[in-house]
C-alpha cells in the first residue's frame, strides 16, 4: 500500500501526542533444539506499534549470523528509511556460535557435506550440517515465530558470505521455506563450484509465485578468493535470463567495498529493490481460494460514511474512496466481499487518506489483517477519524 510520507509523519506524531510512544523492541529468546541438540539464541525485532495494533500481522525477515549483532541491527533499521509504503516487518536473527565442548562452529551450519572434496579437507572439517540446520530453522525457529507472533506468512531470507550461500542452498534443498532472498557476497565456488552447479540445474518451475533473488559481490575475486568470480558470473548470467520462470533477479557489484563492509551498501540496495518488487507483486502471494468476508463497522456519528480499501482487487487495491459500506443502522456500516487470504485493509471516511479511521485495538493505524480463512465476520469500532481529531 502506498502512503505519502507526509501522511505517515502526521500519523506518527499524532500517535506520540495522543497515546504515548510504544517504541520498537528487540527480544532475545533461547530455543533448545532437539534437531541440533544445542541451545540457540535468536533475536526478535518487533516493529513500532506492534503491541497497540492488535489487528495487524507482519511479514518476517530472517537474518542469519546473529552472533554478529550488527548484521541484525542494520537490517531491522534500514526499512524505515527506505519504505514509503507503510509496511513494517518482524525481523528474526539466528546465532551460529562456536561450541567448544563439541568443536562445532558456524561453518557446520552453513555448509552441506562436500560432494567433490574430502570432508577433512573441506573447510578443515568444519562443515556438513547445513541440512540439519535448515531443518532446525524450519521446524523449531519458524514454527516458534509463527505460533507466538502475528505473522503474515511471507519470509525474506538475508545472509552474508557463507550464510548467503546457505540461503541459496535452501532455495534448492527446501524450496518454499523462504519466499525471497538477499544474498550478500555468497561463496558459490566451494566444493568445486557445487552450489553454482546446483543453482544452474535447479528446476525453477517448482517456485509457486514470482521469487525475488538479489545477489551482490564486493571485490572478491579481484585480489583474493579469485575462484569466486567465475562461479559467481556463471550463476548471475544464468539467473539474469528473463525466460526463467518465476525468478525476479537483481545483481549489484560493489568493487570499491571489501567482503565485510559491502554489507551496508548491499543491504540498502537489496531492501530497496525488494520493497519495490513486493509493491508490484503482492497480489501473487494471495491464496487461490476466494472466501466471503463480512466487515461490520460501528461509527461515532450517524452521518459518517465508511469506505474500505485493501490488498486485492475486491478491495480496490489500496485506492481509498472506491468501495462504500452500506448503512445497516444509524451507527453501523457493513459490507460482504469475496477475498483471498491474507486480507489487509484500512477504513476511511472518503477518498482522502487523511480521513483514515482510528479504530479500537488499532491505536497506531496499522493495516487490519486476517490470515485465517475460517473467519467470516470481523467487527470494528471507529473511535474517531484522523482528520477530525484534536
Amino acid at each position: 500500500m502506498i502512503i505519502h510520507n507526509s501522511i505517515f509523519i502526521i500519523l506518527f506524531f499524532f500517535s506520540l501526542n495522543a497515546i504515548g510512544q510504544e517504541i520498537a523492541t528487540v527480544k532475545s529468546e533461547v530455543i533448545h533444539s532437539e534437531i541440533l541438540n544445542q541451545d540457540r539464541e535468536i533475536l526478535i525485532y518487533l516493529p513500532f506499534g506492534y503491541n497497540e495494533n492488535t489487528y495487524s500481522h507482519y511479514d518476517v525477515i530472517y537474518v542469519f549470523d546473529a552472533q554478529n549483532r550488527e548484521l541484525f541491527d542494520y537490517v531491522h533499521s534500514v526499512p524505515g528509511f527506505l519504505n514509503n509504503t507503510g509496511r513494517s516487518f518482524i525481523v528474526v536473527s539466528i546465532t551460529s556460535s562456536y561450541y567448544e565442548e563439541t568443536d562445532y562452529a558456524r561453518n557446520h551450519d552453513m555448509l552441506p557435506p562436500p560432494r567433490y572434496t574430502e570432508p577433512s579437507e573441506f573447510y578443515g572439517g568444519y562443515s556438513g550440517n547445513a541440512d540439519n540446520f535448515i531443518s532446525f530453522v524450519e521446524k523449531e525457529v519458524i514454527n516458534h515465530i509463527e505460533s507466538k507472533y502475528r505473522t503474515l506468512g511471507n519470509r525474506l531470507a538475508i545472509g552474508h558470505s557463507l550464510s548467503a550461500s546457505l540461503i541459496l542452498y535452501s532455495l534448492i534443498s527446501k524450496t518454499g521455506l523462504f519466499d525471497d532472498f538477499i544474498a550478500v557476497s555468497p561463496n558459490l565456488a566451494y566444493d568445486k563450484e557445487r552450489l553454482a552447479e546446483d543453482l544452474i540445474n535447479f528446476n525453477y518451475s517448482k517456485l509457486q509465485s514470482p521469487t525475488f533473488i538479489y545477489t551482490s559481490q564486493a571485490n572478491e575475486g579481484i585480489n583474493y578468493w579469485k575462484e569466486w568470480k567465475p562461479a559467481f558470473e556463471k550463476v548471475s548470467t544464468f539467473l539474469s535470463d528473463s525466460s526463467r520462470k518465476n525468478i525476479i533477479y537483481y545483481h549489484k557489484s560493489f568493487p570499491d567495498n571489501n567482503h565485510w563492509n559491502t554489507y551496508i551498501s548491499s543491504i540498502n540496495e537489496g531492501l530497496r529493490l525488494y520493497l519495490d518488487f513486493y509493491s508490484k507483486n503482492y497480489i501473487s502471494r494471495l491464496s487461490n481460494e476466494t472466501i466471503p468476508l463480512t466487515i461490520q463497522v460501528t461509527v461515532p456519528n450517524k452521518e459518517d460514511s465508511v469506505y474500505i480499501t485493501g490488498n486485492q482487487e475486491s478491495l480496490a487495491n489500496w485506492t481509498p474512496g472506491q468501495i462504500l459500506l452500506s448503512h445497516k443502522s444509524d451507527l453501523v456500516r457493513e459490507i460482504t466481499v469475496k477475498v483471498k487470504i491474507p486480507v489487509e485493509f484500512k477504513i476511511t471516511r472518503n477518498k482522502d487518506w487523511m480521513t483514515e479511521a482510528y479504530i479500537r485495538g488499532n491505536e497506531f493505524m496499522g493495516n487490519i489483517s486476517i490470515i485465517d480463512k475460517n473467519i467470516n465476520t470481523i467487527k470494528l469500532e471507529v473511535l474517531d477519524w484522523n482528520d477530525l481529531m484534536e
